[in-house]
């Protein structure tokens, strides 16, 4: 139907995207009219179920020109087509083709072949086209254009050559362009998605715990064992041979200890809500790949580490890790993704930002979540579509440029016409930007820090204790579960004996809180009257960070700049102000100072927690000025102020340095292998691989 529409309404240039493993030659033969008929055979069918049934591709004769009658899978030709003639090798003319025969009505292409002695192996079959077109098809990565999505795509460039010279080159210039044009992710799948507390996760949330999620809950508790063989489903053999395969345990189920008739425990961190709205076989896949993740020669715990999965598939399908870690897989209509370190879903709206889409942009109804979700999945990539379409519009005038130029290669060209422009010549400029310069009277943040560690208990009390209430709502039990050890917490409503969080291996100490202690609103407010509305950074202590390593941590000139209150944020077990420092052309922030009210340290075995107020000073230019450091950025200084101590002490971060450590452990346990459930056969194939010898392979960066 598209390449109908070219040809209705002929364009200068056009772009098609499929899948990699489309048949993108055929399709090139069916927009060109030119078949190399080398290309014609059953091992490059369109249609991989017809080989061996294609039979031959078959002509009429009306009009005393030869017409397409019967197309099959091994040709990209449109039926109805006319036959214009053929070309020898790799030569340009058309020679004219002649019917075998006054008397025959219709021939097939051997015959007609053998008439003209056209080489299959050589030559070229043309058609007529009202307007000649070439073509240029290039495979791109989602992940190479900004976004943390692995979405392997083909497109074609169609353009009308100039002259009708079907051996323009136009195509390798938006070829080279399109290469140009990539931006390898810098960011992983995590600052793509919504924080836990945004108004729309609330909402979503909200719905689970309503009525319509309820209703849910009520299907998923009448429903009987699903591991019972004799009343198996047809999912359940998926499962059975994942586990087999995986040399997992029949029946372990540490992550979930899922049982029938809705039973679960899961981890503390993950959406009790959520997991009560799945079946069994979606919990019991959630097991097998956590058991796969642990089974990897680099064992991790699916708790802790960046994995994407989608729980719609089959056991037997879903790969339980993507090729590079902190990258999403493909986003596809339909699927149901769960993010295990996180502990929750990825939202239709989350998936359309993995697709560069600007959701909160879109002039959008009342879709659903399975709505946008499909819209993400059927949609292409945004910065790559602009990407194509940009090097179309451009490519004619690098052509043009290039052959100007005394350059044999293209990407020369284009790096020396791009060095030149305008815009690169002032992108130095903008980044440093317009300085928003501070004027007016400034105070001490000692009296402040003091003010805030004196506040430390109540923001403890006032904090977030549960996982449910992480996007904003306030647990309605007053009694709660909390680690002596590690200091996770949970109320006891969703610590019910059937349904709820695993605590077994816990330190568990019973708190209670009243309604005035764990008041987050009033405590908010309270807090709010003392943040000062913007920072201001004493230039001196920075000039001091600034000695250390040659400035490592480009924090030299964040004295110009003011740090304005972002927000505040309600945490585990503490509060958390962040002021932004910004560019004052764009906006975008170049450093930020983290203010923590509560506890700054988590409790051990050995020491008390630390209790009190802290503060953080990051600055963003590593991460925006050559040279460019990717990944998280580590704060440069720290200040603390504990709760009872009079005095604020700065620390800075030390120069690096090469250290040894002893670790001296006591007594024994089961390994992480063992807890989740693999057992001796995975042991012992495991060990098999790491002693076979196998060819090195150069894996290149993501």
């Amino acid at each position: 139907a598209a390449c109908e529409l070219l040809f209705k309404e002929k364009p200068k240039y056009a772009i098609f995207e499929n899948v990699i493993g489309a048949p993108w030659e055929k399709m090139s033969e069916y927009i060109t009219g030119r078949v190399k008929l080398s290309s014609c055979d059953s091992n490059k069918s369109i249609s991989k179920g017809t080989k061996g049934k294609e039979g031959e591709l078959e002509f009429l004769f009306e009009n005393n020109k030869i017409v397409v009658h019967k197309v099959p899978s091994v040709f990209g030709v449109r039926c109805g087509a006319v036959v214009d003639g053929y070309c020898k090798g790799s030569s340009t003319k058309v020679i004219a083709v002649k019917w075998p025969g006054k008397s025959k009505k219709n021939c097939t292409l051997t015959e007609l072949m053998k008439h003209n002695g056209i080489s299959k192996k050589d030559d070229t079959l043309v058609f007529e086209n009202e307007v000649m077109y070439c073509t240029h098809y290039s495979k791109v990565d989602t992940k190479q254009y900004g976004l943390p999505q692995t979405r392997l795509r083909t497109y074609m460039f169609v353009w009308r050559p100039d002259d009708d010279n079907f051996d323009d080159d136009l195509g390798q210039y938006w070829e080279a362009i399109l290469k140009y044009l990539e931006s390898p992710v810098r960011h992983s799948l995590e600052s793509f998605i919504l924080e836990v507390d945004h108004d729309i996760i609330r909402v979503f949330r909200e719905a689970l715990n309503g009525p319509a999620g309820r209703h849910t809950h009520r299907g998923v508790n009448q429903a009987p064992d699903f591991w019972n063989k004799e009343n198996a489903n047809a999912n359940l053999p998926h499962n059975m041979t994942a586990r087999e395969r995986l040399g997992l345990d029949e029946f372990a189920r540490p992550q979930t200890k899922w049982g029938p008739f809705g039973e679960m425990h899961i981890p503390p961190h993950w959406w009790l809500e959520y997991l009560k709205c799945q079946g069994q076989r979606s919990v019991d896949l959630l097991e097998i790949l956590h058991g796969s993740a642990a089974r990897d020669a680099e064992s991790h715990d699916s708790n802790f580490a960046s994995f994407f999965w989608n729980i719609s598939q089959n056991a037997s399908k879903e790969k339980h890790r993507s090729a590079v870690s902190g990258i999403a897989g493909c986003i596809t209509p339909g699927g149901d993704v769960f993010l295990p370190h996180a502990g929750r879903p990825l939202l239709g709206c989350e998936k359309l930002l993995l697709q560069g889409i600007p959701y909160f942009r879109l002039l959008l109804g009342n879709e659903t979540e399975v709505q946008l979700g499909d819209l993400a999945g059927n949609a292409m990539s945004l910065t790559v579509v602009c990407a194509t379409m940009l090097a179309a519009m451009t490519c004619k005038q690098l052509r043009k440029d290039h052959q100007a130029s005394s350059n044999k290669d293209i990407h020369a060209t284009l790096n020396s016409v791009t060095a030149d422009h305008p815009f690169y010549k002032a992108k130095g400029a903008e980044l440093d930007g317009q300085i928003k310069q501070f004027d007016g009277e400034v105070t001490d943040t000692k009296p402040l820090f003091l003010k805030l560690s004196e506040l430390a208990e109540s923001a403890i009390k006032s904090s977030i204790w549960c996982t449910c209430e992480t996007s904003g709502r306030i647990s309605h039990s007053s009694d709660f579960l909390r680690c002596a050890v590690c200091s996770v917490a949970s109320c006891r409503d969703c610590c019910h004996g059937k349904q709820g969080y695993q605590l077994d291996s816990h330190d568990i100490k019973d708190v209670h809180l009243t309604s005035d202690e764990h008041d987050s609103n009033s405590f908010e407010m309270t807090l709010r009257s003392l943040m000062p509305p913007s920072l201001h950074m004493d230039k001196e202590g920075l000039d001091k960070m600034a000695s250390l390593c040659d400035d490592k941590y480009r924090v030299d000139g964040l004295s110009d700049y003011v740090f304005v209150l972002h927000r505040i944020k309600r945490h585990r077990m503490k509060w958390i102000a962040v002021y932004y420092a910004r560019d004052g052309v764009i906006g975008e922030a170049v450093a930020e100072f983290k203010i923590i009210i509560g506890e700054v340290e988590s409790r051990s075995e050995t020491a008390d927690r630390v209790i009190g107020v802290q503060g953080e000073l990051k600055s963003f230019f590593p991460a925006r000025k050559e040279p460019l450091q990717f990944g998280n950025i580590e704060p440069c200084a720290i200040a603390r102020q504990c709760t009872g101590d009079l005095n604020m002490k700065w620390a800075m971060r030390a120069p690096e340095s090469t250290t040894c450590l002893k670790v001296v452990g006591h007594g024994s346990t089961d390994s992480f292998r063992v807890q989740v459930g693999l057992t001796k056969d995975a042991d012992a194939e495991l060990k098999e691989n790491a002693s076979a010898k196998i060819k090195a392979k150069k894996f290149g960066a993501a």
